[in-house]
């Protein structure tokens, strides 16, 4: 991932709305839904509780 596909990714696991991503990055909500499937993708992810599944396995996030 680069390295504002990770920074996005750290706000949607910290449960950050797309709307709040956006305002704090001050880009648009599309461009974070755009980088949102980008990830999935590049992880591949086929849905967002599939997504946390794989950064806890790939270790970029600890279990709760």
């Amino acid at each position: 991932l680069s390295p504002r596909e990770f920074e996005i990714l750290r706000m949607l696991l910290d449960g950050q709305t797309t709307d709040a991503i956006a305002k704090a990055l001050h880009i648009s909500s599309k461009t974070v839904a755009n980088y949102h499937y980008i990830i999935k993708a590049k992880l591949g992810a086929a849905s967002d509780s599939d997504l946390v599944l794989k950064c806890m396995r790939l270790g970029l996030i600890e279990s709760v």
